[in-house]
């Protein structure tokens, strides 16, 4: 456990968190066994928000890799209130395109908390995936470097990388559950490759 590395370790809080995720690695057989004894339609797993500690790590891509043998999926989750803003935005479509490399599956953008979102807002955010063109040339037309940036983001990770537009969902109003689990279902039904984050570049 996390208090027992703090205490018998001597190691930091960030330290601990750390040290535990690099110790699934040590009882994976174990995780294996325990999951192939369920035989679930579905597994789900929970992983830390903290992405440095998943993705970025040698125990994501494993655990990704050797949990389960069948289809699997990323559901990558974007913050309500940070989606909210255009750099936010851009930062969390880069994040998404980047766990999908990492981890090598397709990704499931979904908006979370959505009943937190005025619906005003809401379509804003969903026209950046439908009507890109509109956004960019509104962050180009700013000055400075972050707006420059941002548009430069959005603009480049929707069109390298195939990302899905996210799905709004609440667990309170249970809005976007039904599409969601529509959305996994064609992913795994119809065979999408698993390296959906990068799409492929014509040749010159």
């Amino acid at each position: 456990s996390i208090t027992k590395l703090l205490q018998e370790d001597a190691l930091g809080p960030n330290g601990a968190i750390i040290a535990a995720m690099d110790l699934v690695v040590t009882f994976l057989g174990e995780i294996i066994k325990e999951v192939n004894e369920i035989q679930a339609d579905y597994l789900l797993v929970d992983t830390p928000g903290q992405l440095e500690l998943f993705a970025f790590r040698e125990v994501g891509p494993l655990l990704v890799d050797k949990l389960v043998k069948t289809p699997k999926l990323s559901v990558f989750l974007f913050d309500p209130v940070i989606t909210q803003e255009q750099s936010g935005l851009a930062s969390l479509l880069l994040l998404s395109a980047s766990v999908s490399l990492r981890l090598g599956t397709p990704v499931v953008n979904v908006l979370s908390k959505a009943d937190l979102i005025e619906e005003g807002r809401l379509e804003k955010i969903l026209s950046v995936f439908e009507e890109p063109e509109g956004v960019i040339a509104e962050l180009s037309s700013k000055k400075g470097l972050m707006n420059a940036l941002a548009s430069r983001l959005i603009e480049n990770t929707l069109e390298l990388a195939n990302l899905s537009v996210p799905i709004p969902v609440s667990a309170l109003d249970k809005r976007g559950v039904a599409d969601l689990h529509a959305e996994i279902q064609r992913i795994f039904l119809g065979g999408e490759s698993e390296d959906v984050g990068v799409s492929e570049q014509e040749e010159s």
